[in-house]
């Protein structure tokens, strides 16, 4: 059995992400997330801007 991933995006009432097409194959996943560009959790949360992702 293959192993699958929800994914989810950062404007969730808004975005088409696992909940409108399911779950992604791990096969299917080309690449990782290495960086927050932009963070806002009712007001931006300035901290996170530009921060790499370990």
């Amino acid at each position: 059995m293959e192993t699958v991933t929800l994914m989810m995006s950062d404007n969730r009432s808004l975005s088409m992400d696992s909940r409108f097409w399911g779950f992604v194959p791990e096969s299917d996943i080309v690449c990782k997330a290495v960086l927050v560009l932009f963070s806002y959790n009712e007001g931006f949360r300035w901290d996170r801007f530009f921060k790499t992702i370990n």
